[in-house]
This record gives C-alpha cells, structure tokens and sequence, in this order.
C-alpha cells in the first residue's frame, strides 16, 4: 500500500490524468442529470427584415394598401416557437389569463400572417382576433417540436413582435436563444464604470479608472471563467434547438 501511494504521489502526469477524468465525469453526469429532467419550457426566436419604408409615400406612381389604406411601412417577421423541454405541452396547459398569443406593439398593425414551417402531427392552428392579435392553439409539442410563422406589420424592428404566454407547470415563455449573454453581463458589470467615467466631475472619474475599473475587470475575469463554460454547454448540449428555429436577430 506504501509502494502505491509512493507511485500514485510522485507520477504528476498520472494524477494530471486522474484530474481530467474526474473533471469530465462531473460535466457528464451534469448533462446526464439535466437531460433526465422532465419540465416544459417554450421558447421563442424572432427576425424582422424591413421590407418596405416611409420613403415608398414620396413615390407617385407606387403605393402598397391594406384595406383601401396606404401601407407606409411594411416588416416581415419570422417567429419560430418551440418547446425545449421534455415534458410534452398541450394548449390545455397554458392558463387562462395568459393564453399563447402574438400582439404588435402600440400604433402597428399586423397585416397577414402564414405558418412557413410546422410538423402536420402537431396541428398547429392561429387565429387572428383583430389587427394587433394573433392566438395561437395546437395539439401538442414534444421536445424540439414547433413552428414558424411569418408575420407582416406595419413595425420596424423584432420587439414590435411581442409573444406571450404561460405554462402551467412551467414558465413565461422566453427568447430560446442567449448567445450574447456573456456580452450582456459584460455590459451590466460595466455599467457602473460607464456611469461615473461621463460625469463631469474629476473626483467621479478618478473613481471610476482606480477604483471601479480594476473591480469591474476583477469581476469579469472571475465571470467569464466560471460563466462562459456554463453558457457553452447549455447552448452546444442542453438546449441545442433544431436547426429550423435557428433564426438571427436585429
């Protein structure tokens, strides 16, 4: 037992090799632990591409209507929604006072729509209830099962796009994609930085480069080894979507 412990002691590169393993069966039995779970979650991406501008009303002889009104702006949406959990989801499951529904934001209006991309078994149906709502009902949705629809509106950018909705047993539905989450930390770490760096004051300044600068860095070198890893593998691994619903963004 002495000769082993001996051995196991002085060869780094056996214990190097004992770190690595034990390393990559805590990461696996991580995914194995998340991929077990049942639990419904609905997620949405979105994509808005301006197809026609206010410039289009300075032309006389070309002009675009929606019942017997001259369109000004013209945006195309594409909205994918798809369930990212493993527990099915039933329109049954959403609640009452908040249904799965598509609004536009205030002053826009939703011309037409149409379902690009849908799986027939799911039974995806969408009704319009006036010019600013869509409510949306389907048989159901398994894991990575879901939809596009392609929305035309009078916005000019994805959040005029609004999608609600709330699971029973789940959430709000959310964006499906984070990939700039890192980014976005980075920002609201730096925020206190950039407050106090644009004041007019010199006592604000000399405290934000001496004394909020090294913290913020301090802070983002610490955030970036603990959460960048984490993001990776719930983007590559634990919640990888169809390629379908892999829309960009504005």
């Amino acid at each position: 037992m002495h000769s082993l412990w001996t051995f196991l002691n002085g060869n780094a590169w056996l214990n190097l090799l004992f770190l690595v393993l034990a390393i990559v069966g805590i990461v696996l039995a991580i995914i194995f632990y998340y991929r077990s779970l049942k639990h419904k979650k609905l997620v949405f991406s979105h994509q808005t591409i301006q197809l026609v501008g206010r410039n289009l009303t300075s032309l006389k002889n070309i002009d675009i209507r929606y019942n017997n009104k001259i369109v000004e702006r013209l945006s195309l949406t594409k909205l994918a929604i798809w369930n990212s959990g493993r527990d099915a989801i039933r329109s049954a499951d959403f609640a009452t006072t908040n249904p799965l529904i598509v609004t536009c934001a205030e002053n826009n209006t939703i011309y037409d729509f149409q379902v690009s991309y849908q799986n027939a078994n799911n039974k995806i149906e969408i009704k319009r209830s006036n010019e600013k709502l869509l409510m949306i009902s389907f048989e159901f949705l398994n894991l990575n099962d879901g939809f596009v629809i392609e929305i035309y509106h009078s916005g000019n950018m994805s959040s005029d796009i609004i999608v609600q909705g709330t699971v029973i047993g789940g959430k709000q539905i959310k964006p499906g994609f984070r990939r700039g989450s890192l980014a976005e930390k980075a920002n609201i770490l730096g925020a206190p930085f950039n407050y106090m760096a644009n004041r007019n004051s010199v006592a604000s300044k000399l405290l934000a480069w001496f004394i909020i600068m090294p913290l913020t860095l301090a802070t983002l070198i610490s955030a970036g080894i603990v959460v960048a890893p984490i993001d990776l593998l719930n983007d590559r691994f634990l919640n990888k979507p169809p390629d379908e619903f892999a829309l960009s963004h504005d």
